[in-house]
Formats: C-alpha cells, structure tokens, sequence
C-alpha cells in the first residue's frame, strides 16, 4: 500500500524537476543507489521493472524507505499492463509509470487512489491520459 497521497507526490515531482530512474538485479546496489539518491536531496526515485524478479527487489526497496529513508517517495515505471502494475501496488508503490497509456492501468492507479504517468505522444493521447 502506498505511504504517500499522490497529490504529494506529484508535488513533489514537480518541486524537484527530477526523478531519479534506475534498475538493477542486486538489491544491495538498489538500496545503494537509493541512499545515495536520498543524501544527495532527493525524495522521490523510480525503480524500473526490467528482468526476473525485479518485483522482490522493489520490495526491499520499499522495506529500506520505510525503515531508513521515511521521506524518499519510491514508485514504479515500466509498466505496461495492470496485472504488473497490481503487482507492484500491492509492494507499496507510490507511484506507477508507464511507456504508453494503457487504461487499464489508470483506473487500476485511480482506484488506489496512487499517481499514474503515463508516456504520451500526441495531443489526443493527452486528453485521453
């Protein structure tokens, strides 16, 4: 479940003007990263969902920021259908991030009341976000 509201987070990503993106298979360099993304200023990162098993790693991710880093805004991106998305809610993102708009996962995001970015390309895409 997420920690934060979305309209905190997506405050907060427009007060930073920067989230931080990355993946890796090994936790340790997860959490790494993170502490470093935290004591550099910034609160909020995206963990992309790329390879095998990427969704246990999230899950330390999200186990670290609560623990360690209660401020640091952890999402999602890389998502492209809701079953990976509910996945990933369920893990505690705060945040889903998409490469395209997919409905399915807005009103998956909407209803659990968590922020969805999808990536548009055109006007009508736009609206339809």
């Amino acid at each position: 479940m997420a920690r934060f509201r979305r309209i905190e987070v997506l405050d907060t990503v427009l007060k930073t003007g920067l989230v931080p993106v990355f993946y890796h298979p090994d936790p340790k360099t997860v959490l790494d990263v993170a502490r470093a993304c935290a004591r550099g200023g910034s609160r909020i990162i995206e963990f992309t969902h790329r390879g095998d098993g990427a969704h246990r790693v999230f899950e330390e991710l999200v186990a670290f920021a609560a623990r360690e880093a209660p401020d640091l805004i952890v999402g999602v991106g890389s998502i492209g259908d809701p079953y990976t998305a509910a996945l990933y809610l369920a893990a505690g993102a705060n945040f889903v991030v998409g490469p395209v708009l997919n409905p399915d996962v807005a009103r998956l995001s909407n209803r659990r009341k968590v922020a969805y970015m999808p990536g548009c390309g055109s006007a009508t895409e736009v609206a339809a976000a």
